[in-house]
């Protein structure tokens, strides 16, 4: 019995480079941008701990603690900050931009018991040029609806394929724009 010759004819070679070619000039030649050359971007994003829903007074701290002394729980003492609950206070966040308000929402805190960080992702695609940003943030109980802790207004300057990032910066304690 004679053994075949297994070789690779020229049509076998045609079959494996064709899609190789293909893939790379359809991959390269016409160049693809996923925005416009003369948009730009305006992004939120904000990552922030909100204060907690209930704070102790010194006499709920005081109690929480002879408490926990009763129980045998001497260990306790020094948690004073477990007095209350973990429950953390919603983010409330509006934005305009240009006067229209793009914004206007509550941000639940993270996590099983609203204890965790509010977490906040947007993007906006806008024309290039000049455009005003205001936003109000809220992180704490307020006696009235109109309150905002933290308050941001600039006009900035944006060209194609510009971004600007509107974030909060924890070691300022403020809003501002990157």
């Amino acid at each position: 019995m004679r053994k075949r010759k297994k070789s690779l004819t020229f049509g076998g070679m045609i079959v494996l480079i064709l899609p190789i070619i293909a893939i790379y000039f359809l991959a390269t030649d016409p160049a693809h941008t996923f925005d416009a050359k003369d948009d730009a971007a305006f992004i939120i994003s904000i990552k922030h701990t909100t204060d907690k829903e209930h704070i102790c007074t010194e006499n709920e701290v005081e109690e929480f603690l002879a408490k926990e002394a009763e129980k045998g729980r001497k260990h306790l003492r020094k948690m004073a900050s477990m007095c209350g609950s973990r429950e953390r206070v919603p983010l409330r966040l509006i934005v305009r931009l240009d006067g229209k308000e793009i914004i206007n929402k509550q941000y639940l805190p993270a996590g099983f018991h609203r204890d965790g960080a509010v977490f906040i992702y947007k993007k906006f695609i806008l024309p290039s040029g000049k455009h005003t940003i205001k936003a109000a943030m809220r992180d704490s109980k307020a006696e009235s609806g109109d309150e905002f802790n933290y308050n941001l207004e600039e006009t900035v300057e944006l060209d194609g394929l510009g971004v600007i990032v509107l974030d909060f910066d924890e070691t300022e304690d403020r809003l501002k724009l990157i």
